[in-house]
């Protein structure tokens, strides 16, 4: 997983001369002002990361929004965060926010913002969404809103809603190669759920299975403080642990063990995915943490 390296800057660029300002747009509607943007400080810039969220960011003066409904602002958001990078210059990134301020161009530090955002951090740096033709944020929205994780998301959470909007090239295991996705985190105040569209041609990656495999079996789930993963097969295999924004944590090992005891003692409560490599296969098997 790739992490921003630096303190990054957010601009957000406005016109208060015109009503439409105060609209909410589509995820592609201000990238050239973004860009234009980005270009002051990159030579040639390339766009990376698309970002949106329902909530604050610090130091933006209104809050996000983004409308997941059938009407006329479908898949609109009141801000989206776009991010650059530069062939030239590959680790000088420049995070341009645009949107509906009435306190003329921002700035402020990334880190906080990138907090906020959750799976922000989550794209792949080396790769453009230049490059390619991705679903915007209105088929996003027909895409996530009919697929089979969010309806029974929203079916046990009627309050849930998408917290975090994230497009770009994810680090993710199991993905295709090459291939920018939607990251949607779905929230709720006592779970969470990370529904991954393929940006491209709008397919949903399931990454809530259950939590055996025919070689694999992993217990007690929900867990306190640790899980046993039990290796039925005799390959080797290796154990990485994400977190729900995808985010790669400790511990990862690799064993031959029948029967290995993670310890998850130092986890918040919450839901994580455990990817288990073994021989040829691949595997995504979902932990809760509940104490």
């Amino acid at each position: 997983m790739r992490k921003l390296i630096t303190i990054l800057i957010c601009v957000i660029a406005l016109s208060a001369y015109s009503y439409a300002q105060f609209n909410p747009y589509l995820a592609s509607e201000q990238i050239v002002a973004a860009r234009d943007e980005a270009a002051k400080v990159l030579t040639s810039p390339k766009l990376v990361s698309v970002a949106t969220l329902n909530g604050s960011i610090p130091g933006v003066p209104i809050p996000l929004a983004w409308d997941i409904t059938n009407g006329a602002n479908k898949g609109k958001s009141t801000a989206w965060v776009y991010i650059f990078n530069s062939q030239a210059e590959p680790q000088n990134y420049q995070a341009i926010a645009v949107g509906v301020s009435m306190l003329g161009v921002m700035a402020f530090n990334l880190t906080s913002m990138g907090t906020n955002l959750g799976a922000l951090g989550q794209f792949a740096s080396d790769k453009s969404l230049d490059d390619v033709q991705w679903m915007n944020s209105d088929a996003l929205v027909t895409a996530l809103t009919s697929c089979e994780p969010y309806t029974n998301f929203k079916s046990a959470y009627p309050n849930g809603y998408p917290k975090y909007a994230v497009l770009g090239y994810a680090d993710y295991p199991n993905l295709e190669a090459n291939t920018p996705y939607w990251a949607i985190t779905m929230w709720d105040t006592s779970d969470s759920l990370l529904i991954l569209i393929n940006a491209l041609n709008g397919s949903v990656v399931d990454v809530n299975e259950q939590s055996s495999v025919a070689d694999i079996s992993l217990y007690p789930n929900p867990s306190q403080d640790f899980v046993i993963i039990r290796n039925n097969s005799s390959d080797i295999f290796t154990i990485k642990l994400f977190d729900i924004q995808g985010n790669l944590l400790s511990p990862n090992f690799e064993s031959t063990e029948k029967q290995n005891r993670v310890d998850l003692g130092n986890l918040v409560n919450g839901k994580y995915f455990i990817h288990i490599n073994y021989g040829k296969e691949n595997k995504i098997l979902p932990i809760i943490i509940s104490r």
